[in-house]
């Protein structure tokens, strides 16, 4: 292999310092293997920690500062450029105790290849500014800062297979430094990191063009170094841009197993053309901040999977095929996805399972769908509730329903009294143009609620068609309507058992099936409810005109007076409210019905009048004297023979002249020669009147 000398100090019997300067010539392809040093740190903590004894001794092992670097000085006043330094190779380097950064790899051209190395109690072993960087199966234990810091701008970086465990700040850190941009066409695949005070993973300052997958990251819910904690920066991947609005962009972050993270599971901020998927995210967020504070529900910055900061912009993200688990015995993760712009984002196929404590669960899908193909939103696991925005158009049918057959809620977060969920439809191109609503509202408390179906001035039908059985015909003004049935009816019927009770709102029909004393019904204050309020009241048992049902406002009156009753057997009485007091229809039980064809007088039939009808004995009428008789010449109108006393009787006694007559056509007789008073000779003779005529020499003056 090429080979150099360098200027060394021992510490310990070992090789203390390599360091590369003008007035040494590192030839191209140089590899250092196989060497050890060791610095002189004194504290070895087993837990995030940044502050560490030491004795005086080396900072570095390595430290090499090449031409590609642009900086003039580093963080310690050394210059960071030097002399053209091409194709360096560190392998199975080991680095203990040291006070500083292990090995500082700044400026290199071509490739530089770190391999197989171990740094255990040093600070991050770092690399800036170089043009291709490979860092591969590499470990970093108990690091007072970062476990690797592949920071400001390097190119073409490839971090694959290595472990950090115990450092104080951030496990990996692929980001720029101070006003510096990170670095750009990275890969970081394949890496373990475990227990660390900041992000396992930290992609800050505008890096660009890089994949993040198949990492394993266990955070352990450390909230900053022990001695230093803090809020900052600790979620498990962290994404955000720089100043002077430059984004970070280019990402794709999949297929990365994300456990204990203290704050999220990923937190992003201001990020553009990236895709987030596959991710499975476990357990993010704990129960206090690192001041002490609890973390509650309606915290917005922590306990959540993925949470896209407040503050921050987006342009053609995807957050995609997330699996996000909380499957803590008490829960504290707040909610899956932390979406608070929708702008810049969309969201499909995430699944979150466990008890979060936040339920609104922002889960979108904004996919274009095949035709024949059903988007399907499962939400697995216990009752976590859903929010859904849907945007549907053209001519596509929406259909909802849970899997199961369980009831779909519509849900207002909010407290207010008068807290309303609203689901608005509309027709045609233009979003408001609402043809309908179904609206819940609370009504003044959490026990009273009304759900309105409006439709805009336009029918709502039971069924498809204009012969539906039931519908509703909305007016322009959006507060009246028609009500329409075309089929029978059935109203709630609350049944009472000799019992009082208390007309409540969803009541309609209260009848009494049994009756052994007189019993109340008590109205409510009528301005609690609507005004309109109708009840029926009725007697079921047939009793109740001995024990009446007495119906008595508890505020007001009803008719004017504090009470009405149903005082007659199966009686009923018609009840409503106005607003503020009662009023009712009369009891019609045991009235008189009206005759077909005829009608009820006005003048009703008093008890008075009863009374004196029933006062008139029998026969009173017949009381008429022969005075008052009238006379035949002025009497008009004909009159029965049967109604003058015995005048029957006398002209039963009379022969009738009919009969005279019949009895002289009878006798046949022949008279003779009339000669003085000689009469004639009878030929036949039978009892009765002889007949007077002109011929006869009877003597007819009788």
């Amino acid at each position: 292999m090429p080979s150099a000398s360098f200027p060394t100090s021992d510490v310990e019997g070992v090789l203390g310092i390599l360091r590369s300067d003008p007035t040494h010539e590192i030839p191209d392809g140089f590899v250092c293997q196989n060497v050890t040093f060791v610095g002189s740190v004194t504290t070895f903590p087993t837990v995030p920690t940044s502050d560490r004894d030491r004795t005086p001794g080396p900072f570095h092992g390595i430290k090499i500062n090449g031409s590609f670097a642009s900086e003039v000085q580093d963080d310690f006043g050394q210059p960071t450029s030097g002399p053209l330094i091409r194709d360096i190779y560190l392998n199975n380097i080991k680095v203990k105790n040291m006070a500083s950064l292990p090995t500082t790899i700044f400026g290199v051209s071509g490739r530089h290849v770190t391999s197989n190395c171990e740094f255990e109690y040093t600070k991050d072993a770092g690399w800036a500014f170089n043009e291709e960087v490979i860092l591969i199966g590499s470990r970093s234990y108990g690091s007072n800062d970062n476990g690797f810091s592949l920071s400001r701008g390097n190119r073409k970086v490839v971090c694959v297979g290595n472990t950090v465990e115990n450092a104080a700040l951030y496990g990996i850190w692929l980001s720029g430094y101070n006003s510096s941009i990170g670095p750009t066409k990275f890969t970081c695949t394949g890496n373990t990191v475990i227990d660390t005070g900041r992000a396992c993973i930290n992609l800050d300052l505008g890096l660009s063009y890089g994949i993040i997958a198949n990492n394993y990251l266990n955070q352990g819910y450390h909230r900053g170094p022990v001695g230093h904690v803090g809020d900052i920066g600790t979620d498990g991947i962290s994404i955000s841009g720089a100043s002077g609005n430059v984004h970070a962009t280019g990402l794709l972050v999949t297929n990365n197993v994300i456990k204990n993270a203290a704050r999220n599971g990923i937190g992003i901020k201001e990020l553009d053309n990236a895709l987030i998927s596959g991710k499975h995210i476990i357990n993010p967020g704990m129960q206090y901040r690192a001041n002490g504070t609890e973390i509650l529900v309606a915290d917005t910055d922590s306990g959540h999977g993925i949470s896209m900061n407040t503050s921050g912009t987006y342009s053609n993200v995807r957050v995609m095929g997330n699996n996000l688990v909380e499957s803590r015995s008490t829960p504290l993760c707040n909610l899956p996805i932390y979406r608070p712009n929708t702008s810049g984002t969309r969201m499909a196929r995430n699944e979150a399972t466990g008890a979060w404590r936040a339920k609104n669960n922002t889960l979108t899908i904004n996919d274009a769908v095949m035709p024949g193909s059903p988007v399907v939103l499962q939400m697995a696991g216990d009752d976590t509730s859903v929010e859904v925005q849907w945007n549907m158009r053209g001519s596509g049918k929406l259909a909802l329903r849970n899997a199961d057959g369980s009831v779909l809620n519509l849900h207002s977060t909010s407290t207010s009294n008068a807290a309303k969920a609203t689901m608005l439809m509309s027709a045609g191109a233009d979003d408001t143009d609402y043809i309908g609503a179904v609206t819940a509202s609370r009504n003044g408390d959490t026990t009273s609620s009304t759900v309105a179906i409006r439709p805009f001035g336009n029918n709502l039908l039971a069924s498809d068609g204009t012969a539906a059985p039931f519908w509703v015909k909305g007016m322009p003004s959006n507060s009246r309507g028609i009500i329409g049935f075309g089929g029978g009816q059935v109203n709630w019927r609350t049944a009472v058992d000799n019992t009082a009770y208390t007309a409540n709102a969803n009541d309609y029909l209260i009848a009494w099936t049994n009756l052994t004393a007189g019993r109340t019904l008590t109205l409510k204050d009528a301005s609690t409810l609507e005004a309109g309020q109708t009840y029926i009241v009725a007697d079921e048992s047939g009793l109740a005109s001995t024990h009446n049902i007495t119906i008595a406002p508890l505020v007001g009156t009803i008719n004017g007076a504090v009470n009405v009753k149903v005082a007659s057997n199966y009686g009923q009485l018609l009840v409503w409210s106005d607003g503020t007091n009662w009023h009712s229809s009369p009891d019609l039980s045991g009235k008189v019905d009206v005759v077909v064809g005829k009608g009820l007088s006005s003048n009703y039939y008093t008890t008075v009048e009863q009374s004196k009808l029933a006062g008139i004995a029998a026969l009173a009428t017949r009381n008429a004297t022969d005075a008052d008789l009238r006379d035949r010449t002025t009497h008009i109108g004909t009159q029965s023979i049967t109604t003058v006393t015995g005048l029957q009787a006398a002209l039963d006694g009379k022969l009738s002249r009919s009969l005279s007559d019949a009895i002289a056509d009878a006798v046949n007789y022949t008279l003779g020669t009339t000669t003085g008073t000689k009469f004639g000779t009878a030929t036949t003779q039978k009892i009765g009147f002889f007949k007077c005529n002109a011929s006869s020499a009877v003597d007819c003056d009788y």
